[in-house]
């Protein structure tokens, strides 16, 4: 304790630096509740599971993706089998020529892994079928979108892109009439329709998800912070109070020095005066 410096002072002091510190823990939280990941890809979220025969049926109806559209769709199954690697090769080409998009796909390892994933992504959409599975790993893709930071800006463009680059290399293909016909055009739009929706919703769903937990979690940690707050606040006056008992008791010890003080000043000099008054006595006959 600093030389003149009241013991109340210097608690308060102590204390208030806590309570800033106390801040500093709730900041921190935030940053790290901003950074929450999702369970690990063979999980299923809830709204995933929740996609049943009747909402898949409600999504296929809605766009028109009936037998037709998965006649159409599979009549391409051998033909994307064979042109599925150069389509996903030509599509992360595209997607390095953007800076947020390079940075992500920097690691080789990391874009081994997207490619195998697309690759899979673009023969499921002509395997012929399409239930609950397919719908699950649409609604997926969302989410893992949604992990990784990836802005719609991003992914829902990449629809546009993977359909140029179908579109492109059908135009190629002998007989093109038989394979780009606007029929089978039709089908590539209504599947990537669906797969759009699903991933836009699976993202929104996802961001709630994320905003509720991390709600939670601040009030969960409020509640912590105002219980150390008002323990600190509490032992702040208590010390408060003996601070200023050691003072009281200071000052009356004070008061109470003077006057003994004095007395024994004044004993001192009767104390010195006796002898002398001894003698003199003595001399008295």
């Amino acid at each position: 304790m600093c030389k003149g410096q009241p013991m109340a002072d210097v608690t308060l002091e102590a204390y208030a630096r806590r309570i800033a510190d106390l801040e500093q823990e709730v900041a921190a939280l935030r940053d790290q509740l901003a950074l929450y990941q999702f369970p690990d890809e063979t999980t299923f979220s809830p709204a995933v599971l929740a996609l049943d025969e009747e909402a898949i049926a409600t999504y296929k109806a809605f766009v028109g993706f009936d037998a037709t559209t998965v006649h159409h769709l599979t009549a391409l199954q051998a033909w994307m089998a064979q042109e599925v690697d150069g389509i996903v090769e030509a599509f992360y080409t595209h997607l390095r020529r953007f800076a947020p998009l390079r940075t992500m796909l920097a690691d080789p390892a990391v874009l081994q892994r997207l490619c195998a994933a697309q690759t899979a992504y673009l023969l499921s959409l002509t395997h012929g079928d399409y239930g609950q599975g397919y719908f699950r790993q649409r609604w997926r893709i969302g989410e893992v979108h949604n992990r990784l930071n990836l802005t719609p800006q991003w992914y829902l463009g990449s629809y546009s892109v993977f359909f140029d680059l179908i579109v492109e290399r059908l135009q190629q293909a002998s007989p093109p009439d038989t394979l780009c016909s606007p029929a089978t055009l039709q089908a590539l739009v209504k599947a990537f329709s669906i797969d759009m929706q699903l991933a836009i919703e699976a993202y929104i769903t996802s961001y709630q998800i994320q905003l509720r937990q991390a709600n939670t979690a601040l009030q969960q940690y409020s509640q912590v912070l105002e219980a150390r707050v008002a323990e600190r606040t509490e032992e702040l006056l208590q010390a408060g109070k003996l601070a200023a008992i050691g003072e009281l008791a200071a000052g009356i010890a004070h008061e109470i020095n003077n006057p003994i003080n004095g007395i024994m000043n004044y004993a001192d000099i009767i104390a010195e005066e006796l002898p002398a008054a001894d003698k003199l006595g003595g001399l008295c006959p």
